[in-house]
């Protein structure tokens, strides 16, 4: 921790030290831990309010390669459990990605200070699921383009897939779902 300090506010503290630090356990180590292993310091992380998935997502989004991601990402897959799913779209959707083989992205998360139906961190892409019940009115109309454009100034793609089209067009709707994810480490 010394070393950190004496480097600056850009000096960080990571591996075992950093989980030293925290006392947590290992960190960093997803490549040389066994999964058990894995699963009892993303426990203790969560246990002791040091567990951002999010962070973790975004880690992972970073370097999808890394050696041990595949392992990190397993073990978060089982510790996040269902996704939170809140809408029959949702998890008609959800469905249909799984289907594709198509990665699993997070469901009724905040992304720029909106919270959105789905996000794939990696691809930089919303899906938002518009059932005619929640947006066939003027006003709500009017709110999904500026909860559009809010999401697009932080450089993210947005779809929008009504109820119609996901029950009618699903391979049309995959197959936009690739077209707008961005093309990096992880496309």
């Amino acid at each position: 921790m010394a070393a950190v300090l004496a480097y600056g506010p850009q000096a960080v503290l990571s591996h075992w030290s950093a989980a030293a630090h925290w006392g947590i356990g290992a960190a960093d180590l997803a490549a040389t831990l066994t999964k058990d292993q894995l699963t009892y310091l993303i426990e203790e992380a969560d246990r002791k309010h040091r567990l951002d998935v999010a962070a973790l997502d975004r880690a992972i989004a970073r370097r999808p390669r890394a050696a041990g991601v595949a392992r990190l990402k397993a073990v978060l897959k089982t510790y996040r459990g269902t996704a939170d799913t809140r809408s029959k779209l949702e998890r008609q959707f959800r469905t249909l990605i799984a289907r594709a083989g198509l990665p699993e992205p997070q469901f009724n998360v905040v992304v720029a200070g909106i919270t959105v139906d789905v996000f794939w961190p990696q691809w930089k892409l919303v899906v938002e699921l518009d059932s005619e019940a929640y947006h066939h009115n003027p006003r709500a109309f009017e709110n999904d383009r500026i909860r559009d454009a809010a999401v697009q100034k932080h450089d993210l793609g947005v779809l929008r897939v009504t109820g119609d089209r996901l029950d009618n067009a699903p391979n049309e709707v995959l197959a936009d779902v690739l077209a707008l994810r961005r093309r990096g480490p992880s496309a």
